[in-house]
């Protein structure tokens, strides 16, 4: 992944410059530098999420107490995407819940959830999200009304790469990494991953966590 980057930003450069050529281009080199540039973008992400995983995989378990609000995380991350998205109904709820990690760390899972929703799920759908602890742990649902993923699919869309069909290709800017991304930073808290159906008629992603040592033992309150 590191290999990658400096051609990758190369052709970024060039690409860039002839793009700002004043100079009157045909429709086909127009068409041609839309391509290449849109296709720098999608290998510049699939470097990121190759890098993150190797970053998560090399750091084995956290031997740091920090912790963060995962609620806070989630409805700051889902906030985002509902102004983005105005057609589309998008509900967090639940109770301050601290766990282990970072903010960053939290703020990719939400993020990759959000990349995933919005690449394959209808534009005016619902999304519902709710953090709620119990006892020691802190449980994450995030579920859509999208068309969902097939029982005999779910666990291996956990693993690097993996795509369902020809609707999740590359062509849509998935690279196949987002869920995993997501199932490593989790394990790697001492959490897991779960994919099911959603009671709303799509997928429900099902994330439990350890709360924080801190965290646990203190009780729910209402938001």
């Amino acid at each position: 992944s590191h290999e990658l980057r400096t051609p990758v930003t190369v052709i970024r450069g060039y690409s860039d410059l002839l793009g700002k050529e004043s100079r009157d281009r045909s429709e086909l080199e127009a068409r041609a530098l839309e391509r290449i540039g849109a296709e720098v973008a999608r290998l510049e992400h699939l470097i990121d999420q190759l890098l993150t995983l190797q970053s998560v995989a090399k750091s084995g378990r956290p031997q740091s107490h920090d912790s963060v609000d995962v609620l806070g995380v989630f409805t700051r991350v889902f906030g985002a995407f509902d102004d983005l998205n105005p057609e589309r109904a998008v509900t967090v709820t639940g109770t301050p819940a601290w766990v282990g990690g970072s903010d960053e760390e939290w703020t990719t899972v939400a993020g990759n959830l959000v990349q995933n929703i919005g690449r394959y799920t209808p534009s005016s759908g619902s999304v519902w999200v709710s953090v709620t602890p119990q006892a020691d742990e802190c449980w994450i649902a995030v579920d859509d009304d999208g068309p969902g993923i097939p029982p005999e699919s779910r666990k291996r869309m956990l693993e690097r790469f993996t795509r369902l069909d020809d609707s999740r290709s590359s062509v849509t800017g998935g690279t196949g990494l987002g869920l995993s991304i997501v199932r490593a930073i989790v394990e790697r808290q001492g959490g897991s991953v779960a994919l099911d159906d959603s009671p709303q008629g799509g997928l429900r992603v099902m994330l439990v966590l350890p709360l924080a040592d801190d965290a646990v033992g203190v009780a729910p309150t209402a938001t």
